[in-house]
């Protein structure tokens, strides 16, 4: 999902930007530079950074909680209108998928009430939503910024539209009532797109450029989310033994890029495990001669060149933790292995057709 900026890791999770907010990044200081002047742009830099903290610290909560009740995504993806989708076994359940999703606005109530308790004892502190800079010192700014961004972005994510954890708390709601888990999600992104509407009328209306940008975002966002939740719907109880076919083609590491072209031609295979003496060293995908051939010299070149590292998977395991482990891998295919043999391939375009014709109304 996502197409997205790796900024830094800790512990082993990523922190990755989504272009949608480092459009925000580059949009806001240079909306207040055209409007207001340098100082003002100044302004915007600086609340850039306390959102993109804050954000940061709000999708850790999420994540955390989600590794821990049992998701497999080990990396937060900012934007600007909430995180990223966490896939996990049993996130589904209304319970668990509630706790991921409160847990965000609580850590940004709790750090909004501590800032005040703060400022309340601190003299010199102006309460001014509309001018942080009726306070005449950095410090006392900052404490005032961080304390409405906190508040804003409580509020903000629980408005019941995907990705806002007001979302996910509304299709909990709707599971827990009895509703299928896709279905709740469709209703839910049908909800996100007439916030859309309304939001982008606002926008239009009060001339705010932000509230016209941030609802085509959310839309995009809700759009993945829901596919997301209908694809897992979909395969849901399927396992990789189901998918088998028969064993795929394998190519030596000595062949050359160019030697693959053959076999591209005569064949739907789009993967090609790599092998050495019966070991298999990695896969070679369509994709990669896509960018490997054109380059200068680039059919002449081993395989090796464009080997990704092999992601190997059971043949009894879930499709729904194979889609995971594709998708926090970024890889394109695993390899099916039982008992040291190769037994077959699982890529995430198979997973996605069979999601499209397992759909509800699909082909």
């Amino acid at each position: 999902m996502l197409h997205s900026i790796r900024l830094f890791a800790v512990r082993g999770i990523a922190l990755r930007l989504h272009w949608s907010f480092a459009t925000v990044v580059a949009i806001l200081p240079l909306y207040y530079l055209l409007k207001e002047g340098l100082a003002a742009a100044l302004l915007g830099i600086a609340i850039v950074c306390i959102l993109l903290a804050l954000a940061a610290l709000h999708e850790t909560a999420r994540v955390l909680t989600a590794v821990r009740l049992g998701a497999v995504r080990r990396e937060i993806i900012l934007m600007p209108v909430g995180g990223a989708p966490i896939p996990g076994r049993g996130l589904e359940e209304p319970g668990k998928d509630s706790a991921v999703a409160a847990v965000g606005p609580l850590l940004n109530v709790l750090i909004a009430a501590m800032l005040y308790a703060f400022m309340a004892w601190l003299p010199g502190v102006v309460f001014d939503p509309a001018d942080l800079r009726n306070n005449d010192t950095p410090l006392t700014w900052a404490l005032v910024a961080l304390f409405q961004t906190n508040v804003a972005l409580a509020i903000f994510s629980l408005v019941p539209a995907f990705p806002m954890d007001g979302g996910r708390l509304l299709r909990a709601l709707l599971v827990k009532t009895g509703m299928p888990y896709a279905r709740a999600t469709t209703a839910t992104a049908w909800t996100g797109r007439v916030i859309l509407v309304a939001m982008t009328a606002a926008g239009i209306l009060t001339l705010k450029p932000l509230l016209v940008l941030l609802p085509l975002l959310l839309v995009s966002a809700a759009g993945e989310e829901e596919a997301a939740a209908r694809a897992a719907t979909a395969t849901k109880g399927l396992l990789v033994r189901h998918l088998l076919p028969q064993k795929p083609i394998c190519i030596s590491q000595v062949l050359r890029l160019g030697d693959l072209i053959p076999l591209m031609l005569a064949t739907s295979q789009r993967h090609f495990p790599v092998t050495r003496r019966g070991r298999i060293l990695g896969v070679v995908s369509v994709d990669d001669l896509r960018r490997e051939i054109p380059k200068p010299g680039g059919a002449d070149r081993s395989v090796m060149a464009a080997l990704r590292p092999p992601l190997e998977v059971g043949p009894d395991e879930p499709l729904d933790d194979v889609r995971r482990k594709l998708e926090n891998a970024r890889a394109p295919a695993a390899c099916v292995m039982h008992r040291g043999r190769l037994m077959g391939l699982v890529s995430q375009d198979t997973l996605r057709s069979l999601s499209a014709i397992l759909e509800p109304g699909g082909e």
